[in-house]
């Protein structure tokens, strides 16, 4: 669970090399950022909406938009920073 964000905050910044997660907004608005292959979408979170699946190598970042926002992140690996890619420039 990831909670009391400050509005505007970005989290994430990254992608996973081997980890998929399953991001579902419970509370509040939250913009996700994805980019893969090139492409890349703004996907915008909302309570009682479906969640967002975010596949390895995919780079997310998420935008809290509001005071309250609150996201639940499923994972299929434990939490490991040492799996993260970070970007570099634009490339992803």
């Amino acid at each position: 669970m990831v909670t009391e964000v400050p509005v505007g905050s970005v989290r994430g910044q990254h992608a996973h090399r081997t980890c998929t997660q399953l991001l579902i907004c419970l509370i509040g608005r939250i913009d996700v950022t994805i980019k893969h292959g090139g492409q890349s979408a703004v996907v915008t979170l909302l309570p009682g909406a479906s969640g967002l699946l975010i596949e390895p190598e995919t780079f997310s970042e998420q935008t809290y938009l509001t005071d309250d926002a609150t996201l639940m992140v499923f994972a299929d690996e434990p939490f490991d920073t040492d799996s993260y890619i970070y970007p570099k420039g634009d490339v992803f």
